[in-house]
């Protein structure tokens, strides 16, 4: 099916073999037939959310749309929307959005290299409509969780901390608060059962702990805001209170105004629960509420801690219940459940210490000495790599090298072999020391050439060996396609054979497969010896 977009549309269902509305004649493919709208899966002040297929893409991708009404839709002109007018991108349309639809704009670019965080594909305008195009994950939020399933037990709460937490600590790493989480905004996806957090429309960007802004007291969500974020006082710590309020609507399967007590001022979720909480986790949960800023967790690492300690201190603190609704004697799906929470505390405790050790990663990274013949900027890569965002890395080394080899490769996406000569040695291995600090010697261009001679100066063993291809049998195949996917700027990975930017084996990144037109590994062999 094609869903026609024009909103003033009373028949807005056509078969997708249909290039124009059978009832308006509106075209049902914008952005020069690239993107195909299916249905209409949200709708609001700002506008309304589209399911869409991506054309253009491999494998036809899905991509969610939003439609922004630059004007009040009761006055929106009834004429039919004309496809064949020109598309209006980039930076041009962002100038026209208002300020809540333009920030979501600039932080999924600015976070959408994380894997819980759905990326930016496109933005546009046409016929006088502004569209914003993001990654799409198939999955339900959790109010449709919630309703479906019903209430949370212990160990999907601890899950779901465990799960959710980093990509907090990551946004606000980013100086980044998110400023409207709820269920509604938190996904989980089918295929690996991961939260996704989205709706980045209220987000704010600060450079500093605290500060006070009248003009945004009413963004947010009411039920789920935090005191001091109804004030217009923008803190880290509203995130927290809003995700404590998450948690105990999917403990009790509660509304926030039905949890909340206006007499006491406090939050009395303890009466509505239905099954046993442990003493710990309702400390977790209490501070997490803590009206005061100063009482609250100030960041995600504080509260991963707390959940290192309930998960450390043994079946005895997961066994206290807060409130015990029916038989003391435990039934057998009980012990399971807290035997699962046990389990999921535990992974809040690798999560710490994968926070220690992302910490002297950081320390590494920072020590490396920044020497570079062109003035290139480096401060984006070095932030990345402190990370261990390796995808993001990927692709700023990818921008970096390109930017170093000129403006004509800058345009191309690629580097003509005749422009190699403007690149220098110095700077790529200023690349070099970072990514290597960053991985502890297992990743880089260094290590990637180490590689190279390991393999008999054979490029396909190479290309095999650090998974950017497979020989078998003498038949050798490559991760990407040949055609040039002048979007992402690289050559398009095969379905199924992406990079790994999880667990990235020794040489993996930085991929510059495709960066030198017409040229396999060693790339770089004319330029600098590593």
């Amino acid at each position: 099916m094609s869903y026609c977009v024009n909103p003033a549309c009373q028949a807005p269902e056509n078969p997708d073999t249909l290039n124009f509305c059978q009832k308006c004649g509106s075209g049902l493919r914008l952005h020069y037939q690239r993107y195909r709208s299916i249905k209409m899966i949200g709708q609001g002040g700002f506008g309304r959310t589209f399911l869409a297929v991506d054309e253009n893409s491999p494998g036809r991708l899905f991509r969610v749309i939003k439609q922004f009404y630059p004007q009040d839709p009761a006055t929106l002109n009834k004429n039919r929307i004309n496809v064949s007018n020109p598309t209006i991108a980039g930076a041009r349309a962002i100038e026209k959005l208002p300020e809540i639809f333009r920030q979501e704009i600039e932080r999924l670019e600015q976070l959408g290299s994380h894997s819980q965080i759905p990326a930016l594909v496109d933005s546009f305008e046409q016929d006088s409509f502004l569209y914003l195009v993001q990654e799409f994950f198939d999955g339900d939020n959790l109010a449709t969780e919630l309703k479906q399933q019903g209430a949370f037990s212990e160990a999907k709460i601890l899950e779901l901390l465990s799960d959710l937490l980093p990509v907090l600590k990551f946004i606000h790493d980013n100086n980044v608060i998110h400023r409207d989480i709820k269920p509604e905004n938190i996904i989980r996806r089918k295929d690996n059962q991961q939260v996704v957090l989205v709706d980045f429309g209220a987000s704010k960007l600060v450079t500093g702990r605290l500060h006070i802004n009248n003009a945004t007291a009413n963004i947010g969500t009411t039920g789920y805001i935090a005191p001091e974020q109804s004030m217009g006082i923008q803190s880290f710590a509203s995130d927290f209170y809003s995700l404590g309020i998450t948690c105990i609507c999917l403990i009790t399967k509660k509304t926030p105004s039905e949890l909340f007590n206006s007499g006491t001022n406090s939050w009395d979720w303890r009466h509505h629960l239905t099954k046993d909480v442990s003493e710990g986790l309702s400390k977790i949960l209490d501070k997490l509420l803590k009206p005061a800023v100063n009482e609250r967790y100030q960041s995600a690492s504080e509260v991963l801690k707390d959940l290192a300690t309930l998960s450390l201190s043994g079946n005895q603190q997961l066994q206290s219940p807060t409130v015990s609704p029916g038989s003391k004697n435990l039934t057998i799906w009980e012990k399971a459940g807290i035997i699962a929470g046990v389990i999921v505390a535990a992974t809040a405790v690798i999560a710490l210490l994968k926070d220690l050790g992302n910490r002297a990663t950081a320390n590494s990274v920072d020590k490396v000495e920044i020497v570079s013949v062109q003035g290139l900027d480096y401060s984006n890569l070095r932030n990345y790599l402190r990370q261990k965002n390796w995808n993001a890395a990927d692709k700023e080394t990818y921008e970096i090298i390109l930017k170093a080899a000129g403006k004509e490769s800058q345009i191309r996406g690629y580097i003509p072999q005749n422009q190699l000569i403007k690149l220098f040695c110095t700077d790529l291995q200023t690349i070099d020391k970072l990514w290597r600090a960053a991985s502890e010697d297992k990743l880089g261009l260094s290590v990637q050439q180490l590689i190279y001679e390991q393999q008999g100066l054979n490029w396909q063993k190479m290309y095999a060996e650090v998974g950017w291809g497979s020989l078998k049998g003498g038949v050798f195949t490559k991760i990407v396609d040949q055609e040039f996917d002048l979007p992402s700027r690289r050559l398009r990975y095969k379905s199924g054979m992406e990079p790994d930017f999880q667990s990235p084996p020794p040489g993996h990144l930085p991929v510059t497969m495709g960066l030198v037109k017409g040229k396999a590994f060693p790339q770089f062999a004319d330029v600098c010896k590593f």
